[in-house]
């Protein structure tokens, strides 16, 4: 007999990491132990990428690039090894992103009123989208910190205040716009203003 294409939810992804993720179904009219193969894509299955076979509803996908987008998608294969409709439609999903890594010099062009504040991608692919936050007063709740965001690996911040500290940090936010963590804030003070 034939086997039927397994059912795929609306968000049938759990797990979701820097390096992976679990994809789900469910059964679509498929009798117990049914042999199912999930599939994973980066290009809409021009190219396979992973495949995995399991009389599960599931399948896990480990070594996977952070910040990433996934296609995924089932099949179910009968007992004498005849291949079923695929699930449909294609489902999608993008690994989280890693956290930046602090630069061995976090901040160049360092001024009276001007930092550039400099980092590591941390794993993360070209692309990635990053958030920049300083502040003068640490990163407390209810505390003024200042933002932008960058493809860079740098950003520079002007207009600050003359012999003062600034805390800064960072954090990647991957194409689901959720963001990692951060590293560890690093500190640099302002030049003072020359006399007068």
């Amino acid at each position: 007999t034939y086997t039927l294409a397994p059912a795929v939810p609306a968000s049938p992804f759990t797990g979701i990491s820097t390096a992976g993720l679990t994809f789900g179904w469910i059964e679509g009219g498929n009798p117990p132990n049914t042999r199912y193969v999930a599939e994973l894509s980066r290009d809409s299955f021009a190219t396979l990428i992973a495949s995995a076979p399991t009389i599960s509803t599931s399948a896990a996908f480990t070594g996977l690039t952070p910040n990433t987008i996934y296609q995924a998608r089932v099949k179910a294969v009968n007992f004498l090894g005849v291949d079923g409709p695929y699930s449909s439609p294609i489902r999608s999903t993008t690994t989280l992103a890693m956290a930046p890594l602090n630069a061995d010099q976090p901040f160049t062009a360092v001024s009276a009123s001007t930092i550039t504040f400099t980092w590591a991608d941390g794993g993360n692919p070209g692309g990635t989208s990053y958030t920049v936050e300083i502040s003068s007063a640490g990163f407390a709740p209810g505390i003024y910190i200042s933002s932008a965001a960058t493809l860079a690996l740098s950003q520079t911040f002007s207009g600050l205040l003359a012999n003062t500290t600034y805390y800064a940090r960072i954090k990647a936010v991957n194409m689901d716009n959720v963001p990692s963590g951060y590293p560890t804030a690093v500190s640099v003070v302002t030049l003072p203003m020359s006399p007068a």
